[in-house]
């Protein structure tokens, strides 16, 4: 038991069990004395002179105690705690080395054990990086393929964690308050038709019929968003253990097939219309030929009626027809897979396939101005036929006699972009268009004519004349639609994104939370801004920001950072601590609707704050307005460095970061944010240098916390 307190403490008892002894030993003498002398008269003296003797002893032992803490004992252990501190976590400073002229060479030794673990930490790191740079590699080539996918990606494992996803599932998804690495797949897809497919393809495994099935370990899977208001198609394939008997987890790929299938659904629809529209006017026209051919002696009025008959209701077939044919016609343009294209791009393409070469921009402005005009422009359409169609045009143009100073150029206009092939010397008619649209494209699909491509993209082209020598053809598209990349809704991922890890395949759902090492869990570091420092007086949430730690790495892609208005004003006072002013927080959205997405992005995790109980005051007292309930462990950063650092008193974030060498950046300072990316980097080698104290899992971390909380209420009572 004694083992386990303070080295301090230790050292106190010690001195204080000698000055016991010799308290002892003075009432002992006296006792001796009196008994050689045996004259009661005596005892006052003997007594008093014990007494100064046990006063001397017990002084000069508290004397020397407090020369041995100071000079000894607070070296030591400052020593000690610095030791652990970069003996279990990186530290990249030199060893802080108390002053111990009394610890003689403990104090140089120290250093040059820590200049030598860091020399060997160097070494070691060094044969690493060499023995997994081809890991390395295959790991970028790995994030490369994954980033470009136009198909969403998820790697799952058997309790269907996330442990790998792709910049397409950010984009599909929209929804970071959910998404993440060890997160449930349930919670933003619907988990029902996910499970159906691992139970077919578990019983198609067993049975061994995988071998022969078309389709092996892979299904078709059709569900919808969490919220229900998309469509996903794609497909789940099995990843099995290594004796490839179990299902060690799986892989899902999704798109968003909202349009797909509404499109399917109204083709349908047109053939069940088609039968309708159609039925009606053709029964009537066969019953009036029936009719006519019938009766050869029909009065010529009546025939005459039924000749009118005939010609209506043809008319009426013929107007049914068309306008069924206009909706096919447009399902089928619909249908038709589009992209958004630079207009820079698809010039460039062009110009490489014409056999005389073709100016950009127009001719009475410089090039220059026309190519960096064209870099912006984007337009949304089927890029190979364009091309094929742009090409066949100006090759038409280019054989006119005469024509030259050909320039292709492309102007945006009230939502759609105009592409314009312009040339002078010679001049062509609608009619001609007319022929260069009807013939077959060479490099289109299916004998794919001009005028098809026309079709396909909704559209009209014209001749026109561009001044007095010169004409243009133009051809209007459809501007890009930018679908996810809009700016007021774009989600800011990394070049290099965290979006997987594989140690994740080993973990399940429910497991208890407080044997599992630290390291291991998630934890969600978060800080918040204020209005001031009192939430009883009124005092309001401004900012809230987080970051998830999983598996022992920070995500940096996967945050929260939302401004809040606190609908009251912002003291100036406040605002020179954390930056945020009343014209920043108007139009913002209030605590009822960040707080419970923080709460939906903190789900299942540990939550982590420096001096948490600061920010939980806020929240809890936000928690019934906003119908949610922060009920998870909760790690504050000031105790555990307390519990590291007992010797000294310095807990600031910027007293931890200096102490274990985390760099902070000044513009980033006092902002959520930044002091959230702080301190989950200090967090994360707290966690190693508590491993170096016997606390290892969350139980081991909440009773270190809770001692501290106890020692400080006991050092609040003196």
């Amino acid at each position: 038991m004694l083992e386990r307190r303070g080295l301090r403490l230790r050292i106190f008892l010690f001195f204080a069990l000698i000055a016991a002894g010799g308290i002892g030993l003075a009432t002992l003498a006296a006792y001796v004395a009196y008994g050689r002398i045996g004259d009661p008269a005596a005892v006052p003296h003997l007594a008093l002179g014990a007494a100064i003797v046990a006063a001397g002893v017990v002084a000069l032992a508290l004397w020397v105690w407090v020369k041995f803490d100071d000079h000894v004992a607070r070296p030591v252990s400052a020593l000690a705690r610095e030791l652990q501190t970069h003996a279990h976590s990186r530290v990249d400073r030199p060893l802080e080395l108390p002053a111990g002229r009394y610890l003689g060479d403990l104090v140089p030794a120290a250093g040059a054990i820590v200049r030598a673990l860091e020399a060997a930490r160097d070494s070691s790191g060094l044969a690493v990086a060499r023995a997994t740079a081809g890991v390395a590699a295959q790991k970028a080539q790995l994030e490369a393929v994954l980033r470009d996918l136009q198909e969403a990606v998820f790697i799952c494992n058997r309790a269907g964690l996330i442990l790998l996803y792709n910049r397409r599932a950010v984009r599909l998804l929209d929804d970071t308050t959910a998404l993440g690495l060890g997160r449930p797949i349930g919670d933003l897809v619907s988990r029902e038709p996910i499970d159906h497919a691992l139970r077919m393809l578990e019983k198609r495994l067993a049975d061994g019929r995988h071998l022969s099935h078309p389709e092996g370990l892979s299904a078709s899977v059709v569900g919808t968003t969490r919220d229900a208001t998309r469509i996903l198609e794609g497909r789940l394939g099995l990843v099995l253990d290594e004796d490839e008997r179990g299902i060690a987890g799986f892989v899902l790929t999704m798109h968003d097939a909202t349009v797909e299938i509404a499109a399917h659904a109204a083709r349908d629809r047109l053939m069940v219309d088609m039968l309708d529209e159609v039925r009606r006017p053709a029964a009537n026209l066969r019953a009036a030929v029936e009719i006519l051919a019938g009766d050869a002696d029909m009065e010529t009025a009546d025939r005459r009626a039924f000749e009118a008959t005939l010609v209506q209701e043809v008319g009426e077939l013929s107007r049914r027809i068309d306008a069924l044919a206009q909706r096919r016609d447009a399902m089928v343009a619909g249908d038709w897979p589009m992209s958004d294209v630079f207009a820079a791009d698809l010039f460039a393409c062009v110009a490489e396939r014409l056999d005389r070469p073709i100016g950009r921009g127009t001719a009475d402005a410089a090039s220059a101005e026309g190519r960096e005009d064209e870099e912006a422009i984007m337009l949304h359409c089927d890029s190979p036929s364009v091309v094929e169609l742009l090409v066949a045009l100006a090759g038409a143009v280019q054989a006119l006699p005469g024509a030259d100073d050909l320039r292709l150029r492309a102007q945006p206009a009230r939502g759609r972009v105009y592409l314009h092939l312009g040339w002078r010397n010679a001049a062509a008619s609608p009619g001609m268009l007319d022929g260069w649209l009807a013939r077959p494209l060479p490099g289109a699909l299916g004998g794919l004519t001009g005028r098809g491509v026309l079709d396909r993209h909704h559209a009209e082209a014209w001749i026109e004349r561009d001044g007095l020598d010169r004409m243009r053809l133009c051809l209007p598209l459809a501007a890009a639609r930018r679908l996810g990349l809009d700016t007021a809704r774009q989600t800011s991922i990394p070049e290099r994104p965290e979006f997987y890890d594989f140690d994740l395949m080993r973990q399940s759902v429910g497991t208890p939370l407080a044997d599992w090492p630290l390291k291991t869990l998630t934890h969600v570091v978060f800080d918040t801004e204020t209005t001031g420092l009192e939430p009883a007086a009124g005092d309001k949430v401004v900012q809230i920001a987080a970051v998830r730690i999983v598996n022992g790495r920070i995500l940096r892609g996967e945050t929260f950072d939302m401004i809040v208005d606190p609908r009251r004003p912002i003291p100036p006072a406040s605002t020179v601590f954390h930056g945020l002013t009343d014209a920043m927080v108007a139009g913002a959205p209030p605590i009822e609707e960040v707080l419970p997405r923080f709460h939906r992005f903190a789900a299942g995790s540990v939550l982590v704050a420096h001096n948490a109980p600061f920010d939980m005051r806020f929240l809890r007292l936000a928690e019934k307005a906003c119908g949610v309930t922060f009920d998870q462990p909760v790690l504050d950063t000031v105790l555990l460095s307390a519990f590291l650092h007992d010797h000294t008193g310095q807990h600031t974030l910027d007293a931890l970061a200096e102490r274990f060498g985390v760099a902070i950046d000044e513009a980033a300072r006092h902002t959520a944010l930044g002091d959230t990316l702080v301190t989950a980097e200090l967090f994360l080698r707290m966690i190693d240098a508590l491993a170096g104290r016997g606390v290892v899992t969350l139980a081991d971390a909440l009773e270190a916390s809770e001692t501290m909380v106890a020692l400080r209420r006991q050092q609040a009572r003196y």
